[in-house]
């Protein structure tokens, strides 16, 4: 889990970026906004995948956005509750997109409108 603290960002005057501290931060999340990524915690475990949770200023420990990252830097997925996307919340997609240029990820605006990056 330490090797996503690279990611993690504070900066931003509305939204924040934090990584999981364990395993069972991964269950809480998918369970909360009631999404899938409980499943990934296996893959997440091996190695096989990353998780980033965005959260709001000042909320830091309620679940709100869950973010995939791959292992070539790139935002596969970016989901909040029962699966919507970040298009629905004024000013995330701006922040996603700020936060993945600070931190040389790749992203697209469509990866925010639901599309999944291609594998």
């Amino acid at each position: 889990m330490e090797r996503w603290q690279k990611w993690e960002w504070n900066e931003d005057e509305t939204f924040c970026v934090i990584a999981p501290k364990a395993p069972v931060d991964v269950a809480v999340e998918g369970i909360t906004l009631r999404h899938c990524v409980k499943s990934y915690i296996p893959l997440v475990s091996q190695g096989g995948t990353n998780v980033m949770f965005i959260r709001r200023k000042g909320k830091e420990e309620e679940p709100f956005f869950t973010v995939e990252v791959d292992n070539t830097n790139h935002i596969r997925q970016v989901h909040g509750m029962c699966n919507c996307n970040a298009n629905t919340v004024d000013g995330l997609i701006e922040f996603v997109t700020k936060w993945s240029k600070l931190k040389k990820l790749k992203y697209s605006e469509s990866h925010a409108n639901g599309i999944r990056a291609a594998g």
